[in-house]
């Protein structure tokens, strides 16, 4: 999950990181504001700190060839719990910055307005929901199961399952969500692929015009996106060769025997 440049991840975290020791020292001297600063100070500088060095936060690296030598398995690769603590953290954060501007409100200010309270309240309840949603993924996880006919996706408990010769063409890929001029360009990695068996609709064309494909992985699950690839189209193709069996021969005339050759005695 780098969809940053380098150096701008680095001035962020950089940044974050001295207004969350700026909170710290908030707190420690009973400064108004100290927690949310921390709060979300804090997070940030954890959230960056994860996408510019992934590999400090994963137990093991997994490896491609040692995977794909395992076929037709099963293997079941797992997604990074950090990533879903690191967004549940962020969102919390948030959280609890709204949270602090509805509740540490200075009596002596005017109230404030109605509408405004409404918006903020749903903030707050959007972002627990998020934060909820993503502790869930660290609770109960996220994996990829390989196997001689298919691969199946796991996420939060539901499973969605594609037949090795329904999809084809896998490929680290990305996707732009947001484009805006004079702000650095924004890239979703992901593994792209195409499943033959979905319909061509409106929502479909969108994503092959921005994927060059019409379906897609957004988890990596321990490994690169172009080893992720890799694996996948390697296993396919192992996987329909291997489901591809042998015609019989036919059987010509002349190696039929007469019942009564083969019985004489009836």
């Amino acid at each position: 999950m780098h969809p940053l440049p380098r150096p701008l991840s680095l001035a962020f975290f950089g940044i974050s990181t001295f207004l969350a020791l700026s909170g710290i020292i908030m707190v420690l001297t009973g400064f108004r504001g100290g927690w949310p600063v921390l709060a979300l100070f804090g997070a940030g500088a954890f959230v960056f700190a994860h996408m510019l060095w992934p590999q400090t936060f994963h137990r093991r690296r997994q490896d491609a060839a040692t995977l794909i030598a395992r076929f037709p398995g099963p293997v079941t690769l797992y997604s990074s719990r950090v990533r879903y603590f690191s967004l549940a953290v962020g969102c919390a954060a948030f959280a609890v910055l709204l949270l602090f501007l509805l509740l540490d409100a200075d009596p002596t200010d005017p109230p404030m307005p109605a509408l405004r309270q409404v918006i903020l309240w749903l903030g707050v309840g959007f972002l627990s929901l998020c934060a909820s949603v993503m502790m869930a993924g660290v609770l109960v996880g996220q994996r990829l199961e390989l196997d001689g006919d298919g691969f199946t996706m796991v996420t939060l408990g539901r499973r969605k399952f594609w037949r090795w010769r329904d999809v084809e063409g896998f490929k680290a890929g990305a996707m732009t969500p947001i484009s805006v001029r004079f702000l650095p360009k924004l890239e979703m990695k992901m593994v792209v692929f195409d499943d033959v068996t979905l319909p061509e609709t409106a929502l479909i064309r969108m994503s092959r015009d921005a994927t060059g494909r019409n379906s897609g992985l957004h988890d990596a699950y321990g490994l690169d996106y172009t080893q992720l690839a890799w694996l996948l189209e390697t296993w396919r193709e192992k996987a329909v060769a291997g489901s591809q069996a042998a015609p019989a021969a036919p059987v010509r005339d002349d190696e039929f025997v007469p019942v009564s050759a083969a019985y004489p005695n009836g």
